[in-house]
């Protein structure tokens, strides 16, 4: 899974993410309903939690608030229009903080993200 934006790799393979950012990947899906699961702990930070888009080839299927900082999974129904090979990204949208404070802001660390038919 490629990443894009402020993060660290942490051990066992998590993403944490320090800033808005985009973890992107392939995928094949071949069935019109899909369930995505996003493994996944946030911090809130002034107030609100870490906000998630989930994309399918850029078009937005859903949106999670991240509102536990335990690891949750959360799981998104999507209808994909055009079962294939598509992209696949999940993108903190809402990072706020202050640098070098990781704790001092609004932060997301995702362990895992598993899509499989509905």
């Amino acid at each position: 899974m490629g990443c894009v934006g402020a993060h660290t790799k942490e051990p066992g393979g998590a993403i944490a993410f320090w800033g808005n950012g985009t973890l992107r990947q392939s995928i094949d899906l071949r069935q019109r309903r899909v369930n995505i699961s996003i493994v996944t702990r946030g911090i809130n930070f002034g107030g609100e939690w870490p906000k998630l888009h989930v994309r399918l080839d850029s078009r937005i299927v859903g949106s999670i608030t991240v509102d536990s900082c335990m690891l949750t999974e959360y799981t998104l129904h999507a209808e994909v229009p055009n079962p294939g090979t598509m992209i696949l990204e999940v993108a903190l949208v809402n990072y706020v903080g202050t640098p070098g404070r990781p704790l001092a802001s609004r932060n997301v660390l995702v362990q895992n993200i598993v899509a499989r038919p509905a």
